[in-house]
C-alpha cells in the first residue's frame, strides 16, 4: 500500500510539473503573439498615416486646380450651395437644384 501510494505521489506530481510547463509554454506564446500584434498594429498605422499624408497633398493639389479653373466665385458658389443643402436637409430630392455664378 505505501508503494502504491509513492507511484501514485510521483505521477501526481510530474503531471503537475508537466502542466505547469505547458502553461508557461502557452504564456511565453501568449507574449510574443502580443508583441508580434504591436508590431504589425504600430506598422499598420504608420503605414495609414502615410496614407492619409498622400491623400491630404492629393487633395490641396485638386482644390488648387479647381481654384485655378473656376476663379474665387468657386468658393463663394459652394457656400452657397452647402447653404441651400442644409435647408433642404432630409428631403433628398436634389435634382430641382441649378447651379448659379
Amino acid at each position: 500500500m505505501r508503494r502504491f501510494i509513492e507511484v501514485q505521489e510521483d505521477f501526481l506530481d510530474k503531471m503537475l510539473k508537466t502542466l505547469e510547463n505547458k502553461e508557461r509554454e502557452r504564456m511565453l506564446r501568449e507574449e510574443a503573439w502580443r508583441r508580434d500584434e504591436m508590431i504589425r498594429l504600430e506598422r499598420e498605422h504608420k503605414l495609414w498615416a502615410i496614407e492619409r499624408a498622400w491623400v491630404e497633398a492629393c487633395d490641396v493639389v485638386l482644390m488648387k486646380a479647381l481654384l485655378r479653373i473656376t476663379g474665387d466665385d468657386y468658393v463663394q458658389w459652394m457656400e452657397m450651395e452647402v447653404s441651400s443643402l442644409v435647408r433642404q436637409k432630409g428631403e433628398g430630392d436634389f435634382e430641382g437644384m441649378r447651379i448659379q455664378k
